[in-house]
């Protein structure tokens, strides 16, 4: 790969040395951690060959050479492209596109999963609001019990139980929506909303 000439700016080489160092300060390596992964991979580097290749603040930079383009986004588990800047913008929105069809999806299967066990807890016959009451009256014997007397109680924990699964599922709901909803909103909003995540949760960074 050739330096960039003529003071036109920031080139590939120079965007592949900063995101070398990046990804390689972002895992804890030194670099010569990096020069021996890149040796074992079968690349013959030395420490004072990264700082050549993350170094483009001379007179005369370093080329950057095929092979260790290769083998550094191999270490990386990424692309060259990728260390270069040019992510497959295309791919990653068909990627993002489906991600939203797919939660839309999801959403409709909840809901046809959930309608056979809603019409389930109704036929129990016991009205959710008065779960408190129920179990107070059969703890003080208040309440005739039929002829499976534990049938009464099976029925109460399930419509209870049933209350969590509604309450969780909403939970669930919501996060997909909001999940689905990232495919259409504005680029300055997504990135608006990620750096506030950031901001909020640095360690996010790191995953």
């Amino acid at each position: 790969m050739a330096a960039p000439k003529g003071g036109r700016g920031e080139g590939p080489e120079d965007r592949f040395s900063k995101r070398v160092k990046f990804e390689r300060e972002s895992r804890g390596l030194s670099q010569a951690d990096l020069a021996k992964l890149l040796s074992e991979k079968g690349l013959r580097a030395h420490p004072t060959t990264i700082a050549k290749i993350e170094s483009r603040d001379t007179d005369r930079p370093r080329s950057i050479r095929l092979d260790e383009a290769a083998a550094l986004a191999e270490v990386f588990g990424t692309s060259v492209d990728e260390l270069l800047g040019q992510a497959r913008t295309f791919n990653r929105r068909a990627a993002v596109d489906r991600v939203a069809k797919v939660a839309a999806e999801a959403m409709r299967g909840i809901a046809h999963a959930l309608d056979p066990l809603e019409q389930a807890i109704e036929a129990l016959k016991i009205n959710p609001t008065d779960l408190r009451r129920h179990a107070d009256l059969l703890e003080q014997g208040m309440l005739a019990l039929p002829d499976d007397d534990a049938a009464l109680s099976r029925a109460i924990l399930m419509v209870r139980e049933s209350l969590e699964v509604d309450s969780r599922m909403r939970l669930v709901a919501d996060s997909i929506n909001v999940m689905a909803g990232y495919a259409s909103q504005s680029a300055d909003k997504v990135i608006h909303t990620l750096n506030d995540l950031m901001e909020s949760n640095p360690d996010a960074s790191k995953t």
